[in-house]
């Protein structure tokens, strides 16, 4: 077989790989049920970071108990009942991606859906930071993103409030047209 046969040979045999893989399945939605909030913060990025990363920081504002470790595939799991035996909180859940400082993203609780937090800057005293809970737009992440879209303002406040002195007004906005 001559160099340019191979090549054909090749693309063709990849072509009907794909062909076969996708032959009988229902094709997935491409854009997930997303939700997102964004809160301002009077701290800094290191005390926003450690905030969404340390077990003190995490028990400040959401769950007395965690097992976090900061690398790809660590453990990010919240025990938010830790004495209960059945079902302590996130369990098995992992992370996917980090930036320090700047990006944290982990499975979240709900098979196939994934949480994603952003820091961005917010003036010289302060970080903007954006919440978004991702996942399919069918089964468990349908059935109960509502209740994560109504619950999460409440709690990205809990955590302004764990970080700043004296918080005034700490405002969550739910950002329109997901």
């Amino acid at each position: 077989m001559n160099q340019r046969t191979s090549r054909v040979t090749a693309i063709l045999l990849t072509a009907a790989a794909l062909a076969a893989a996708g032959a009988g399945h229902a094709a997935e939605p491409a854009e997930p049920l997303r939700i997102d909030h964004d809160v301002r913060i009077r701290a800094s990025r290191q005390e926003v970071w450690n905030a969404l990363t340390s077990p003190d920081g995490l028990a400040a504002w959401i769950a007395p108990q965690s097992t976090v470790r900061v690398e790809l595939g660590g453990p990010y799991e919240l025990y938010f009942h830790p004495d209960d035996p059945v079902d302590r909180g996130m369990e098995g859940t992992r992370i996917l991606s980090f930036i320090p400082l700047e990006m944290l993203s982990y499975e979240g609780e709900i098979r196939g859906s994934w949480i994603v937090w952003r820091l961005d800057d917010a003036g010289p005293d302060g970080v903007l930071l954006r919440f978004s809970g991702l996942g399919p737009a069918r089964g468990e992440w349908k059935q109960r993103a509502p209740h994560f879209d109504q619950v999460m303002p409440e709690l990205m406040s809990r955590l302004a409030k764990s970080l700043e002195a004296e918080p005034d007004g700490v405002s969550v906005q739910r950002k329109e047209g997901r």
